[in-house]
C-alpha cells in the first residue's frame, strides 16, 4: 500500500487496491498463507452398544413453559441422543442452569437409567466446555468430543433431531403460546 501511495493518491485508494488484489489470480497464488494448515477431517467412530456413545445439545429460544407438578418454568430443552439406537431423551432445561445442574440432570435422567457413557459429543456451548464439566467427565471415564466450531454437520444426527422437535413444537403450541 505504501508503494502505491508514493506515486498515486485518490479518494478510496485502499478499498480499490484491496478489491483489485482480491480479484487478481496472480496475487492470490503468490499470497502468503497466514493461518495454520487445516487438519484432516476425522469420522466419528461407530457406536457398538446402546447408551455408550451419546450426543447432547440444547434447543433454546423457547417461551417459558411451566411444569404443572412443580410450577418451575423452563425455556430450553436438553436433547440427549443415543448414537447406537437413535433414541432421544428430551429434558426440560433453563438458560440460567449451570454445569452443576447439567451434571445432576445427566446423572438422574441418563446414567441412572442406562449407564455411564463412554463418550459424549457436544457443540462448544459454555456448559460443555466448562472446567467443572471437563473434570467431571474425566473423573467418570467419559471421553468428551467437541464438534468443530460453526460446523453443525459434525453432529448431524442431533441437529436433525432438534429440527424435527422444533417443527413439532411449532405445530403443537397454540397462537397465544400459553399451552
Amino acid at each position: 500500500m505504501e508503494l502505491i501511495r508514493r506515486n498515486y493518491e485518490f479518494l478510496g485508494i485502499k478499498e480499490k487496491v484491496t478489491l483489485f488484489i482480491a480479484k487478481c489470480a496472480e496475487c492470490q497464488k503468490n499470497k502468503y498463507n497466514t493461518h495454520a494448515p487445516y487438519s484432516k477431517m476425522q469420522a466419528l467412530e461407530l457406536p457398538t452398544e446402546p447408551w455408550a456413545d451419546i450426543s447432547i445439545d440444547f434447543i433454546t429460544g423457547l417461551p417459558v413453559s411451566r411444569d404443572p407438578a412443580t410450577n418451575i418454568g423452563y425455556n430450553a430443552i436438553l436433547v440427549v441422543i443415543d448414537r447406537f439406537t437413535k433414541q432421544a431423551e428430551y429434558i426440560p432445561f433453563r438458560n440460567d442452569f449451570t454445569a452443576v445442574h447439567l451434571a445432576h440432570i445427566i446423572n438422574d435422567r441418563i446414567i441412572r437409567h442406562y449407564s455411564i457413557p463412554k463418550s459424549i459429543i457436544s457443540d462448544r456451548d459454555k456448559l460443555f466446555t466448562s472446567n467443572f464439566w471437563t473434570t467431571l467427565l474425566a473423573a467418570i471415564g467419559t471421553k468428551r468430543k467437541l464438534s468443530t466450531a460453526f460446523h453443525p454437520q459434525t453432529d448431524g444426527q442431533t441437529e436433525r433431531t432438534n429440527r424435527t422437535m422444533k417443527a413439532y413444537l411449532r405445530i403443537y403450541v397454540n397462537y397465544q403460546q400459553n399451552n
